[in-house]
């Protein structure tokens, strides 16, 4: 099947990239098909951060996405978003791999003037994408109440592993409820509230999240900030949970071709007490960082060549949702500060480029002092040139210098042993959509 499939979509491949506006009608049914083909790649100097041992490291990879809506002169529609990648080429592949193809949407859906619904494999987020963002089957109801709007969204997390064709056993489903509220009457608003139900072979849990979300223009000024309080226990050992995620960032822009900005992000972290966790949860670690720190955290276009995942809001990857309880999670606090130059009324380019200057330390700054919880310092460069309506190029370079306490998280994640040499890397991506 999958073989069929992946020929049905490398044959309508030739016919998208060249059609300016694929859209057709069939019996009352308008098609509109669409997608992108993607392909990145690294270069990265001293990867490990010891230069005895490895002075560099090329990383190459190949994604395509093809869409297709589904609409007719009714409230109901259909969407299927499938992607096949992503290829490492340095992995030598296999033919599984290269036939590796997955829904990451495939819904009904239902509208009017009030009320939404979605059912199928959807996009689920939390507001902002901060604590949760993942593609899950799953259904979500959206309802307009004038002054505010409410959505609900419910999700057995792991139904399908994240491969679509395979179950979890019923005693070990894991179910995630959320409920929230937004308006933007006087500013841009969220509060929301989210359960997680989750079982593994060794134990349970339950976990809440209460969180809210704000944003505000002010003139040039664009403030934005959120709070969440973690909360749970695991059921079997009776072991409580207790933790919080707080952001903030603040821009200003002077002109229509610049913008300052600052953001910081902070968790709250264990201290190694087998009495409880204080990590931060996130359900299989989909919770985004906002963040242009490209080698520490993957805010470049090649995310897996950094240190830290940014789709992970702790510094250990070790997660309750996962079977793993982390009792030495020291938590962690980002800065960064940055200028965003429009460059395409000075360049013969549409062109935007973004210098950053930041760095991270774990959530024991405080109680260690700054320089023995500095993670490291970053400064980076983020260009995106849009060659045409269609085809986009980003290059990116960093520059990291490690800190105090790099060694001993890096050893969390990887169980190695590090020098505190420098790190650079360069990565670009090409993509064209259709």
């Amino acid at each position: 099947m999958k073989k069929k499939l992946l020929i049905y979509i490398v044959s309508l491949l030739p016919l998208a990239l060249f059609a300016e506006d694929l859209e057709f009608n069939i019996l009352g049914l308008d098609f509109d098909l669409g997608g992108d083909l993607r392909s990145r790649s690294a270069y990265w100097i001293n990867p490990d951060l010891d230069k005895e041992s490895s002075d560099s490291e090329f990383s190459s990879d190949i994604r395509g996405r093809l869409e297709l809506k589904v609409t007719r002169d009714s409230p109901f529609y259909g969407k299927a978003l499938l992607e096949w990648g992503n290829i490492e080429w340095t992995d030598s592949p296999g033919s599984e791999e290269w036939l590796d193809l997955e829904f990451r949407e495939f819904y009904v859906g239902f509208k009017n003037d009030k009320l939404k619904v979605k059912a199928g494999a959807i996009d689920l987020n939390t507001p902002g994408g901060y604590v949760y963002d993942s593609d899950e089957w799953g259904f979500q109801v959206k309802y307009d109440f004038s002054l505010l709007e409410a959505k609900l969204f419910y999700t057995p997390a792991d139904l399908t592993e994240g491969s679509n064709d395979s179950m979890e056993p019923g005693e070990y489903m894991d179910h995630l409820i959320f409920l929230g509220v937004t308006q933007d009457k006087y500013l841009d608003l969220d509060i929301w509230g989210m359960f997680y139900h989750g079982a593994t072979e060794e134990f349970t849990f339950n976990s809440f999240w209460f969180g809210t979300e704000g944003e505000k223009e002010i003139e040039d000024f664009t403030l934005s900030g959120g709070y969440t309080y973690n909360v749970g226990n695991v059921v079997t050992y009776d072991i409580p949970l207790s933790s919080y995620y707080t952001h903030f960032s603040l821009e200003y822009e002077g002109d229509k071709r610049k913008t300052l900005f600052s953001r910081f992000n902070l968790t709250g972290g264990s201290e190694g007490s087998l009495d409880s966790t204080g990590q931060f949860q996130n359900p299989d670690g989909e919770g985004n960082l906002d963040t242009d720190l490209a080698l520490l955290f993957g805010g470049g276009p090649y995310s897996s060549q950094s240190y830290f995942d940014k789709e992970s809001l702790s510094i250990v990857s070790d997660n309750l949702c996962e079977g793993d309880i982390s009792f030495y999670d020291p938590g962690l606090f980002t800065y960064e500060t940055g200028f965003e130059w429009d460059l395409k009324k000075i360049l013969p380019l549409d062109m935007e480029t973004t210098f950053v200057l930041g760095g991270a330390n774990t959530g024991d700054l405080l109680r260690d002092g700054y320089f023995d919880s500095l993670i490291g310092w970053e400064g980076d460069i983020h260009n995106k040139i849009e060659i045409t309506d269609d085809l986009e190029f980003n290059l990116s370079f960093a520059y990291l210098l490690p800190g105090n306490a790099f060694n001993a998280v890096y050893e969390l994640n990887y169980d190695d042993t590090l020098e505190l040499d420098t790190a650079f890397m360069a990565s670009w991506e090409v993509k064209y959509s259709f």
